[in-house]
C-alpha cells in the first residue's frame, strides 16, 4: 500500500528517454506509453492496494467499492467481517440468501460467519446472505489491488522509487515497438520487454513475500 503523495508522470519522462537512449519521441506519446505501463504494471502484480472498512447495513447485500480518485480496481484481494475472511463466490451472479449448506457455492460459510462475497463489475461487491442483525455490528475490512486510470497524470511516489525500472523498461518497449517512427527498434523493444517481465516477477513475489525475506512455503494436494 502506498501512500497518495503524488509524483507528476511527465517528471518521469527524462528517465524513460534518457535511459533508454529514446531519441525524437514526442512528449505526450512518451507520456501515454509510461501510462499504460504503469496500469498494465499495477494489474499484474497487484503491487498497488488499497484497505477501507465499513459497517454492513440492515437487509443491504450490495456495497460500493470506493477507491482513491484516479484509479479503478484491479482485483479484490480479500474480504473480511469481523476479521474472518470471506469464501469469494466464483459462479459471475449474484449471492441468494440459502437455508442450508449445499453444493450451491451461495451457500458456503466462511470462518462460521456464514457470508460469502461476489464481485459486480469493478465498483460494487455483494455479501451473501443479507445481514439481517439490526444492532448491524458487523464490521466489513476488505483489501482490493488498484490501478491508474487511462487519463490519470500521477503515480504514488513509493510506486516510482520502488518500481521506476519496471515503468521505465515497459514503457521504452512500447516505444521501441511503435512501427515506422525514427525510435523504432525491435531489438531494444525485445530486450526491453524481457527486462520488464523480470520485473513484473519480482513485484509478484515481494507480494508473496509480504515485502520481507521470508522464503515461499509450497503447498500441493492429494489427487
Amino acid at each position: 500500500m502506498f501512500d497518495i503523495d503524488e509524483v507528476q508522470m511527465q517528471d518521469l519522462i527524462p528517465d524513460v528517454m534518457g535511459a533508454k537512449g529514446l531519441v525524437g519521441v514526442p512528449p505526450q506519446i512518451a507520456l501515454d506509453a509510461l501510462r499504460k505501463t504503469a496500469i498494465d504494471f499495477c494489474t499484474q502484480s497487484t503491487i498497488w492496494e488499497f484497505h477501507d472498512e465499513f459497517v454492513v447495513q440492515y437487509n443491504v447485500a450490495d456495497y460500493p467499492v470506493n477507491v482513491p480518485e484516479g484509479t479503478r480496481l484491479a482485483s479484490m484481494r480479500w474480504v473480511a467481517i469481523n476479521g474472518y475472511l470471506l469464501i469469494p463466490n466464483t459462479t459471475g451472479f449474484r449471492p441468494a440468501k440459502t437455508g442450508m449448506r449445499s453444493l450451491d457455492p451461495n451457500s458456503y460459510y466462511a470462518s462460521g460467519q456464514g457470508y460469502t462475497f461476489t464481485m459486480d463489475g469493478r465498483d460494487t461487491f455483494w455479501i451473501a446472505p443479507k445481514p439481517v442483525d439490526t444492532s448491524c455490528c458487523d464490521r466489513v475490512t476488505w483489501c482490493a489491488a488498484i490501478k491508474p486510470m487511462q487519463d490519470v497524470c500521477w503515480l504514488p511516489r513509493g510506486l516510482v522509487e520502488d518500481w521506476n525500472d519496471a515503468l521505465t523498461s515497459g514503457a521504452a518497449y512500447r516505444l521501441f515497438t511503435m512501427p515506422k517512427q525514427e525510435w523504432s527498434n525491435a531489438g531494444l523493444a525485445v530486450q526491453n520487454l524481457r527486462e520488464y517481465n523480470r520485473w513484473v516477477a519480482r513485484a509478484r513475489l515481494t507480494k508473496m513475500q509480504n515485502l520481507t525475506q521470508a522464503g515461499i512455503v509450497m503447498s500441493g494436494s492429494y489427487f
